[in-house]
């Protein structure tokens, strides 16, 4: 189900989530749009309370902060994209973050097409024996990906001030009382 938006921000609106969230609720997903963070306190405190995950759409807000605490931190998933578009590229791909040990496991597996032991492991072991334990996919970027994606890293202080700047201009500009439609 859809919990509509504050039409201001253009972000979840905790209160229409309140309105919807039930007993099949499963996950609650909050997309961050044009380099502003949802509301995560007043989502949390919904998870909490009803039981689903808060789960977050980052891919817009990389490199905000929310009352202190960086993006990436404040749901027990995060994704965030590298697509050209996005606030850092890496040409294509993205990542997930989590502080959960056994969600972050989980991850892993499912990046390297559900084995137990990427090659890495394998090598530190002494062996080219591994699992199939669950279904995967192949969901690595390439070295010549992460380089590109690791250079931009290094700029993303410089890109996230200008989309603040885009963003403050943006409200302004939507502050300006609208001329009266004429008929």
């Amino acid at each position: 189900m859809f919990a509509d938006v504050d039409p201001d921000t253009l972000l979840i609106d905790p209160e229409s989530v309140a309105r919807r969230i039930g007993g099949r609720t499963r996950a609650v997903v909050a997309v961050d749009y044009a380099g502003q963070p949802c509301e995560y306190d007043s989502l949390r405190r919904l998870c909490e309370t009803h039981g689903p995950a808060l789960l977050a759409d980052a891919c817009h807000s990389l490199g905000a902060s929310y009352y202190g605490r960086q993006v990436g931190s404040l749901a027990e998933m995060s994704a965030f994209s590298f697509h050209p578009v996005k606030p850092i590229t890496t040409g294509e791909g993205g990542i997930v973050t989590t502080d959960d040990p056994e969600l972050e496991a989980v991850l892993r597996r499912w990046r390297n097409h559900g084995i137990d032991r990427d090659a890495r492991e394998r090598g530190e072991r002494g062996t080219w024996m591994y699992d199939m334990i669950e279904f995967g996919i192949n969901a690595r970027l390439s070295d010549l990906h992460a380089a590109l994606g690791r250079s931009q890293l290094r700029r993303l202080d410089t890109f996230t001030a200008r989309t603040n700047v885009i963003r403050k201009w943006g409200r302004l500009r939507a502050s300006v009382p609208k001329p009266p439609v004429s008929s």
